[in-house]
């Protein structure tokens, strides 16, 4: 079956998508607080297995109006490389998500673990006919990079020199990384004084972002 994407065709506007990985975390409710004092959104990638053990995080995040994704419920990519593991996977996810929040939140944004590269071209396939979005970035702070993950300035540098020059930024960061909180309220203030909005990712997203490996959802059938 062949997936339906449409042309690459940015919004008119220059938009840019904060994304963090790997949450909740004990950690969580701190960058929660800088989002909002700085009245911004955020899209949030989280592991199943670690939304029972930060509730409040999760509900907090919903209330708050940021997007939820799903990044796998173990954050293994050997459980992502057959059609029954994702749908494992995203199964569990809901589950757990719906325990925490007490109420059915359909998610269906999806990044894979450490990115869309280690999974299979069926599995991608399968997740967008399972009506999922699934997106990886075109720009990152390098928060993971052991060379820099201790320096705040250095990860606000990364930021904004892979951010340079494109209207529409998704950003890869990871919530559990302190000097990624440090940074966040400057590298904020860089993208409002280059002219970008905040916007949360959605499966409602219509267009290819030029330089992200990402795929639609298929159409649902009739």
């Amino acid at each position: 079956m062949n997936i339906a994407l449409s042309e690459e065709s940015p919004p008119g506007r220059k938009v840019v998508y904060l994304t963090f990985d790997d949450g909740p975390c004990s950690n969580t409710h701190k960058l929660l607080d800088i989002l909002r004092e700085e009245g911004v959104p955020a899209t949030f990638f989280l592991i199943g297995n670690e939304l029972r053990k930060y509730q409040v995080a999760v509900r907090t995040m919903v209330e708050d109006g940021h997007a939820i994704g799903c990044h796998s419920y173990f954050h293994q990519r050997s459980l992502l490389q057959t059609k029954d593991g994702f749908k494992r996977q995203t199964t569990r996810f809901d589950t757990a998500l719906e325990e925490v929040l007490g109420f059915p939140l359909e998610v269906r944004l999806f990044r894979f673990p450490f990115g869309s590269s280690n999974t299979t071209p069926k599995v991608r396939r399968y997740a967008s006919e399972s009506g999922y979005l699934w997106i990886d970035w075109n720009a990152s702070n390098s928060d993971t990079d052991d060379k820099i993950n201790q320096k705040a300035d250095l990860i606000l540098a990364a930021a904004i020199r892979t951010s340079r020059d494109k209207d529409v930024v998704v950003l890869l960061m990871h919530e559990n990384r302190q000097r990624t909180r440090e940074m966040l309220p400057a590298l904020i203030q860089y993208y409002r004084d280059n002219g970008y909005e905040f916007d949360v990712l959605t499966p409602d997203i219509d267009y290819m972002i030029p330089g992200v490996k990402m795929g639609l959802p298929a159409p649902k059938q009739p």
